[in-house]
């Protein structure tokens, strides 16, 4: 009995997300389908614009069997480490058979080379992404020009150039540390590549039936039309979400609170942020006295070596008092355990065989979870803390309240 899997973030769910999740279980073959979803924060660092519950409604109403959280350790970190924490965790269950994921190249076989490269990276290559950072690009630019340097003295310039294509295309990227984090946990979890269809990953105008995440969200934000580029259920999710004062969630529901946060932290604290580096905190401080508005500061913040999504990761980090130490922690012991978001009925057989078969533990009931001192103590605190936060985004006061963590029960279809 198989079991595919599948990390997401659902921000929101869309027709090419619906699309991936029926492909995902037909070209596997595999009865079920887990995702791992990232919770009320993502990995772009920024607050999703509807919780975690309602986006695991959304999954399950597009053919989703169970939803796990990714802790927020995980979910804001680099696409390294993203990737690493849900297939550390996927592998961890002892039931899942594959991972899809989708990619905007037809051409695994070169994804699995890449993700090879980067595993065993040879010194000629770690010698040209220093170089590369050296010249001001940011680490991603970096390895990117390293990569294709290498494929061009190994196999010519045709194939530097596929390599170039592909690793300029985010889910090609994500798609290539799976692999990676794969090979590296010796997991026999095989993969899945199936082709993304529609607009680009960054597209931001609707583009019918097939748009991006980016595009929906940039239309509910600007009040544009973006029905049409959603599954039904998804749209009585969202409208219901909008209608209760849940959403649309951004920044700009935090901005206050950041620049307070970051107004206040001392030199020390700011350099402890996880992937600060090289004075960049200094600029930070700098920005947050500067500006007003989030937007004014990332741009005070930003330099051409540390891209948007850097700045905002580590404005997440402040909000979440994440310290470089932390992120070290559970870079070490993971995984530590699964929460459990939502389930159809129709999965509880494959839950308690998870329950069986699973090396962490596995949980249903927060409320009766007590995680052991130190990682995992520190991890589940990391998730109460965004929901809390989280919450105080929220229009209706009643909504505000903490605890939401213990005190919601599983989404269930």
């Amino acid at each position: 009995m198989g079991v595919c899997a599948i990390v997401a973030e659902y921000d929101p769910l869309h027709l090419g997300h619906r699309y991936h999740l029926g492909e995902a279980r037909a070209r596997s073959r595999c009865e079920h389908v887990v995702v791992v979803m990232s919770g009320n924060f993502t990995q772009r660092g920024t607050p999703s614009m509807t919780d975690k519950w309602s986006r695991a409604r959304m999954a399950l109403a597009a053919g989703a069997d169970i939803v796990l959280e990714l802790p927020a350790g995980y979910a804001v970190q680099t696409a390294e480490w993203f990737a690493k924490g849900a297939v550390g965790i996927l592998t961890a269950l002892g039931v899942v058979t594959h991972l899809s994921f989708g990619a905007e190249t037809e051409n695994p076989a070169l994804l699995r080379e890449l993700a090879a490269l980067t595993l065993r990276e040879p010194e000629s290559v770690s010698r040209l992404i220093r170089l590369n950072l050296a010249r001001g690009l940011s680490h991603p630019a970096a390895r990117a020009e390293a990569l294709c340097a290498h494929m061009r003295s190994e196999s010519g310039e045709e194939r530097a150039g596929e390599a170039r294509l592909a690793l300029r295309a985010p889910n090609n990227i994500l798609g290539i540390l799976y692999m990676r984090a794969l090979a590296q946990m010796r997991s026999q979890i095989e993969p899945v590549v199936i082709a993304r269809r529609g607009a680009g990953y960054h597209e931001r105008d609707i583009a019918g039936a097939m748009s991006s995440a980016t595009a929906i969200r940039a239309a509910i934000l600007e009040g544009r039309d973006w029905n049409e580029a959603v599954p039904d259920t998804t749209c009585a999710i969202l409208t219901e979400c909008l209608d209760r004062g849940h959403g649309p969630v951004s920044w700009r529901d935090f901005e206050r609170m950041l620049l307070f946060r970051l107004r206040t932290m001392t030199p020390g604290e700011l350099a402890e942020l996880p992937d600060i580096a090289e004075g960049l905190h200094n600029r930070i401080a700098a920005a947050a006295a500067a500006g007003g508005s989030f937007e004014d500061l990332m741009h005070h913040a930003k330099v051409r070596r540390y891209g948007a999504t850097r700045l905002t990761r580590a404005a997440v980090h402040a909000l979440l008092a994440m310290t470089r130490g932390d992120v070290e922690t559970f870079r070490t012991r993971f995984p530590l355990y699964a929460r459990v978001l939502g389930l159809r009925e129709s999965a509880r057989p494959l839950l308690a065989r998870i329950a069986r078969r699973a090396a962490i533990p596995v949980i249903t009931r927060p409320s009766r979870f007590k995680p052991e001192e130190g990682a995992m103590e520190r991890l589940w605190a990391l998730d109460l803390r965004a929901t809390d936060l989280y919450s105080l985004a929220l229009q209706n006061e009643s909504d505000r309240r903490s605890g939401r963590d213990y005190t919601q029960p599983l989404i269930r279809l």
